[in-house]
């Protein structure tokens, strides 16, 4: 049995066994996978396998081998891979299958869920069947994303806080208001400064359309304090809030409409 030298605590004499197997590779040399381990360290390869015991094949410098799942958490890639690209630009081209789409991406999720893309192929799913028209479903694919774990790469995060927020959007529109509630709260608490103020954007107008108007002034004024103008979404709760305060006649929606003026200029 050939095992490669250690590199840490977790490599040990056995972890790893040559093996006569082809891994799973991308054309372009930008293309690459990290196993994250779980020690903090990071190994670079070429291709990887899941195994169906949860260990990982790896290819790595030529060679390919075998790790066992106690010593690492997840593997990410360098970049979103080919196939997964290629469903998202025919999404985004002029009158696309949308039904197709969401077969695809449903393929799509399930053959690339060991390197972390399943969240962000659910959620394009979720995406092309409520542009079909079926927001019902588009709302089942991502039922119970309030309480899905934010792990693995950051890409999967990422596409985790996308798909609540979607999620807490179509509840809205559905009148699904203590859903719709319950979901955003998650993403009031997110480290994205943009998901959060997504939230408190999308809260502030549920807020507003039932009448609770002081309510939804607050929920705009937060991101326009917390954060700075950068953050794209602030500008949303910026003009909300002043177009807000005149609505209800309160003389501080002129302070708010120059901070507008100023910060935003191009977007008046």
């Amino acid at each position: 049995m050939k095992t490669i030298p250690a590199m840490g605590k977790s490599w040990c004499a056995g972890v790893f066994l040559l093996l006569a197997l082809a891994g799973t590779a991308e054309a372009g040399n930008d293309f690459f996978y990290t196993i994250k381990m779980r020690d903090g360290g990071d190994l670079k390869c070429e291709a990887v396998k899941p195994e169906d015991n949860g260990a990982m094949a790896f290819t790595r410098q030529g060679r390919t081998l075998l790790m066992s799942n106690n010593f690492y958490d997840y593997v990410a890639t360098s970049r979103m891979p080919d196939a997964i690209a290629a469903a998202v630009r025919q999404l985004g081209a002029e009158n696309p299958d949308y039904a197709a789409l969401a077969v695809r991406f449903a393929e799509l999720a399930k053959t690339y869920a060991y390197c972390g893309w399943d969240a962000f192929c659910q959620l394009k799913r979720a995406e092309a069947l409520a542009a079909d028209g079926e927001e019902d479903e588009a709302m089942t694919q991502l039922s119970g994303w309030e309480d899905k774990e934010l792990s693995g790469p950051e890409y999967r995060q990422t596409a985790i806080e996308q798909g609540r927020l979607m999620l807490a959007r179509l509840y809205v529109a559905d009148g699904k208001r203590v859903k719709a509630v319950k979901v955003i709260d998650q993403l009031l608490a997110s480290d994205n400064e943009g998901m959060a103020t997504s939230a408190f954007n999308l809260l502030g107008d549920m807020l507003w359309k039932a009448g609770h108007e002081q309510d939804a002034v607050l929920c705009y004024l937060r991101p326009v304090i917390l954060f700075d103008r950068s953050v794209t979404e602030r500008e949303y709760a910026l003009r909300r809030l002043s177009e807000s305060l005149e609505k209800m006649g309160d003389a501080r929606s002129k302070i708010y409409r120059e901070m507008l003026q100023r910060e935003y200029p191009a977007k008046k």
